[in-house]
This record gives structure tokens, C-alpha cells and sequence, in this order.
């Protein structure tokens, strides 16, 4: 369930309800993302990637032993919508080297909600859709958010109740038979997209889209 530090459209929580690590996060406003050139940069508002975390800066960082937790993830386009917690015991473990030689930061179900990190209020962008990209690897689990965004009880899945209800970015959660538990993966490397805007709200895993309903 989401817990959101502001119920605003945009007021963001980056977090999970599973053992997900995440090689990075990009919200995106504007034309649609497969009608733009790549590498996408005009209508990019925020981009967070693992890789951008600096482990020895304790202003990102809390240390403890060996282990590296993130505090603070900081944004990449430049506009300082750096994601944030200042709660110790929620904050994901940064691991270097996780992923084909590339660091992540490992969200961990240590409750019920579990690990997140959360962004300021991004309303003002958000003014006709939006489009969430996260990379991330799921550890065999199916109950995860891995980004929220609304006090709207979504569950991106939730197979403690065998159900899909996301609904990041809308007024309520997706009640709708569109989304499925089976639609989601379990465990491995995906590429997750969500897209809203006044028409339509739709969900990719991969490129491929697993259900569109409407907007509200």
C-alpha cells in the first residue's frame, strides 16, 4: 500500500513491496517517448541511475561496515529533484559491480512496504501525461510497486491477493480485469514503462504492453 509524503499527482515514492534492485528510474513529460530521438532529453524531468550514486560522498550516502545504504539519490537531467529518506531502516543498499559489471541499489521488503526513497512534488510537469521507465531485476517475488505516486492503495502486483490494481499517476487505483497477476514477472532483469495522460493509461514490461485502460 502506498504511504505518500504529499497526496499530490506528482508527490513520488520510489519504493517497492518486493526485493527489487534497480539499475535506475526516468520520468518523462512531453511528446511520447517513441515518437523522440534517443537518447530522450527534451521533456526529461528527472533520471536517477545507479551509476550516478557517488558511494564515498556521505552527503548520498550512510556506511555502515562494509555495506553503502542511499539517503539521497540525485537527480541526473540537472534540475535537482534529487530522491530522498532520511528514515534509516528504509533506505535501499547500494551495490556496486550487481549487474553485468554495473552498481544498483537493492530495495528490500524489510516491512511492509519496504525500501523507498522519496521525490518532492512534480505536479507542475505533470500537466497533460507523463511516462515512468524503471529498469529493475525482481527476486523471486510477485508483490512489488516500484514506483507510486498517489494514496490510492495501488499494487502494481499483489499475489497475496491475485490481483493487478496499478495506478500511479491516476485518481485511483485500476479496478479494471485488463491487468492480470500472471502479466507480471516474478524474477529477472525487465524494463517497466508506465504511461498516462488524458486518453489513456498504459502499462509495457519490455516493450511489450500488458493492458490500457483510461486515464481516470
Amino acid at each position: 500500500m502506498l504511504t505518500p509524503k504529499r497526496n499530490t499527482c506528482f508527490s513520488s515514492i520510489l519504493k517497492n513491496l518486493a526485493l527489487v534492485s534497480t539499475m535506475g528510474v526516468a520520468l518523462y513529460f512531453g511528446v511520447s517517448p517513441a515518437n523522440a530521438a534517443l537518447p530522450v532529453t527534451a521533456g526529461l524531468v528527472v533520471s536517477l541511475s545507479a551509476d550516478g550514486v557517488n558511494p564515498l560522498d556521505t552527503n548520498q550516502v550512510r556506511i555502515v561496515g562494509t555495506d553503502t545504504f542511499v539517503k539521497q539519490w540525485n537527480d541526473q537531467v540537472g534540475t535537482a529533484e534529487n530522491a530522498t529518506n532520511a528514515t534509516e531502516v528504509d533506505q535501499p543498499k547500494y551495490i556496486a559491480n550487481a549487474l553485468n559489471g554495473n552498481p544498483v541499489l537493492r530495495f528490500a521488503q524489510d516491512d511492509d512496504c519496504g525500501d523507498r526513497l522519496y521525490l518532492g512534488d512534480l505536479s507542475a510537469s505533470f500537466s497533460t501525461g507523463a511516462s515512468v521507465f524503471v529498469v529493475a531485476t525482481i527476486n523471486n517475488d510477485g508483490r512489488y510497486n516500484l514506483f507510486g505516486n498517489r494514496e490510492n492503495d495501488e499494487r502494481w502486483v499483489g499475489d497475496t491477493w491475485s490481483e493487478s490494481k496499478p495506478g500511479s499517476c491516476r485518481a485511483g487505483r485500476s479496478e479494471s480485469v485488463t491487468f492480470t497477476q500472471s502479466d507480471w514477472p516474478t524474477t529477472g532483469s525487465h524494463v517497466f514503462s508506465l504511461e498516462s495522460n488524458s486518453t489513456k493509461f498504459e502499462v509495457t514490461i519490455n516493450g511489450a504492453s500488458i493492458g490500457t485502460v483510461s486515464s481516470t
